[in-house]
């Protein structure tokens, strides 16, 4: 009775300090915004774009939040503000915010700017200018651009044909764990196509993809495990 006494104690004192962390937090948080601090404005701004930290989801609080940070030049408020303006239909300033947080390296808006550019969203469609943030944000990292780079190089839309930069980019993406560049690495491999047959590799690369998510995966699996057997 007193051990069942003593952990309810504890976890009740646990309980109470979390509570205070966190509305210490978010004290801070709200001081830091309200005193102009970009990184503040902009968690505020997620919070309420989020409906999180006990803040009511309010769109418009969110907005304004984000641009008093991407006012302040501060990148990730930047980018932040142009996926809720795209999201709402607005995509020329969606692109104007995405363009500022672009310029500074940030790599999700510089993929983002380069969709805008590929469909002609709030900006003049452009093939060049797409590829051209799409190679930004993909030598910086994001998964997504390089894997659309590496389909614009396979496929010679916007640029050359290259096989070997499309392969590139694709394993770069796919080493990343984006599921959709795993399971066409996983068909590359299968038929051959700017690399030689490995079924192997084939296999391991469409299962890789199945375990991310990739709805077309366990077909891939079925037909490299057809060839496999085929080939016994």
């Amino acid at each position: 009775m007193m051990i069942k006494r003593i952990a309810t104690w504890v976890i009740g004192l646990a309980v109470v300090g979390v509570l205070a962390v966190s509305v210490a937090y978010m004290g801070i948080v709200e001081v830091g915004a309200r005193n102009e601090k970009p990184a503040m404005q902009n968690e505020l701004g997620r919070w309420y774009e989020e409906g999180i930290w006990f803040h009511q989801a309010n769109k418009e609080k969110a907005t304004d939040w984000y641009l008093k940070a991407a006012e302040s030049n501060y990148a990730k408020a930047q980018y932040n503000l142009g996926v809720l303006l795209k999201k709402q239909g607005n995509y020329t300033e969606a692109a104007h915010w995405y363009q500022r947080a672009a310029e500074q390296e940030f790599a999700a808006a510089q993929n983002n700017l380069g969709v805008l550019y590929s469909e002609g969203l709030g900006v003049k469609k452009n093939r060049k200018k797409a590829i051209y943030w799409y190679k930004k944000g993909a030598e910086n990292g994001h998964k997504i651009a390089q894997y659309t780079l590496g389909l614009a190089y396979m496929s010679g839309k916007g640029v050359a044909i290259d096989r070997k930069r499309g392969l590139y980019w694709i394993h770069k993406s796919a080493d990343q764990d984006f599921a959709h560049a795993q399971g066409y690495l996983a068909l590359l491999y299968a038929k051959g196509e700017g690399v030689g047959v490995d079924l192997a590799k084939a296999l391991l690369w469409a299962k890789k993809a199945h375990s991310n998510g990739d709805s077309k995966a366990a077909e891939t699996i079925k037909l490299i495990e057809k060839q496999i057997q085929d080939r016994g």
